[in-house]
């Protein structure tokens, strides 16, 4: 549906300084990598109460905050309160819980953010800005690649679960469930804050490298 939707709709993908050219067959592989790869991040993160909804509570309403006279905002904006409310209740110890349907269903939201971003704010633009939303997913990227390409390091299966995520290290050292929430969506809020900032002025290369880093 979204290759259909979108299928030539632009040209190139502009990450910091630079503007790339794909093909679409090209493109789609790097979507379809995009899209596995971001969906399944936020259900790997839902490992503590209250972590993928604290999450996505954090992204929604950065984006909401930005400019409340587009749709897109708006949707994040009621989004943003909807998660609000689920928090309540899955803060710990956890009344309700997302589950798999929950958590896929906000990473696939997450993983078409740049496109309902084009859709609504720029459907004239031939050239999509991945530069705030790959900001704003920085810690989902991190921790995925790192315990993906651990896992085919060490010989296992990279799709089988275990307890190597960053919010899992941060538990077992820390031992304190407050701590590893507080610490990753820390983390999560100055990624939101950035990618905020991105959407109004575009980073230069030195940022993309620090980024990288």
């Amino acid at each position: 549906f979204l290759s259909n939707h979108f299928w030539g709709r632009f040209e190139e993908i502009v990450f910091y300084s630079y503007a790339i050219q794909l093909s679409e067959p090209i493109l789609f592989v790097v979507f379809l990598i995009w899209f596995v790869g971001i969906y399944n991040a936020v259900n790997l993160l839902d490992g503590l109460d209250s972590l993928a909804g604290g999450f996505m509570f954090l992204i929604c309403i950065g984006l909401a905050a930005i400019n409340s006279s587009s749709d897109f905002f708006q949707l994040n904006y009621v989004l943003s309160i909807i998660l609000l409310g689920y928090l309540v209740y899955n803060q710990r110890p956890a009344k309700i819980f997302m589950g798999d349907a929950g958590s896929l269903l906000l990473g696939f939201y997450v993983s078409t953010l740049p496109l309902l971003f084009m859709d609504l704010v720029e459907p004239n633009s031939t050239i999509l800005n991945m530069e705030p939303f790959i900001i704003l997913v920085s810690f989902l990227i991190a921790d995925t690649s790192r315990v993906f390409f651990t896992r085919l390091l060490s010989g296992k299966n990279p799709m089988n679960a275990d307890t190597i995520h960053l919010h899992h290290l941060i538990m077992q050292k820390s031992g304190s469930y407050l701590a590893t929430i507080a610490m990753v969506l820390s983390i999560s809020l100055i990624s939101t804050i950035f990618s905020i900032i991105s959407f109004q002025n575009h980073f230069n290369i030195n940022a993309m490298l620090l980024h990288l880093t």
